[in-house]
């Protein structure tokens, strides 16, 4: 796949879904912060092109409880600390959850998706994109350093 001109950040999240197996054609997929400057823009055009059936939310959308109850995945790039948590999942949930934002709280670095999601044993959460975005923006340099 062309992964090419995509800022790293966009592109290793591309990417990441091929690692992980994301299927395009039956797994649900929800995109909160679909408005974000940084990311979030970019992923709203790049998945649909892509072939992903995307479900987009902004930042200011009310997220209802049980939203992501049948979702099978969830990014958020919101930069909102703990945005998300387990009242938008039920018990049963079976999600991986991808947290592309953050914020410093207190001096501490905190993402969208509240802690306690990790109490649902279905929900794989990472935050650890950033290595995958370092390793795409040295992709992305090769790449601009091939074509001059």
């Amino acid at each position: 796949k062309n992964y090419k001109k995509l800022p790293a950040t966009v592109r290793g999240t591309t990417f990441m879904f091929n690692i992980i197996g994301l299927d395009k054609e039956h797994d649900r997929l929800s995109l909160v912060g679909c408005n974000s400057t940084t990311v979030g823009r970019y992923l709203t055009q790049i998945l649909p092109k892509l072939g992903y059936k995307v479900s987009l939310y902004n930042s200011v959308t009310q997220i209802k409880p049980r939203e992501f109850a049948h979702q099978d995945f969830v990014i958020s790039c919101t930069g909102s600390p703990h945005l998300i948590n387990k009242s938008h999942f039920s018990k049963s949930s079976v999600c991986f959850c991808v947290d592309l934002g953050c914020e410093v709280v207190e001096n501490k670095v905190v993402g969208d998706f509240d802690t306690d999601i990790k109490d649902i044993p279905g929900i794989l959460y990472t935050n650890a994109v950033g290595k995958i975005t370092t390793l795409c923006l040295l992709l992305n340099l090769l790449d601009t350093y091939e074509e001059v």
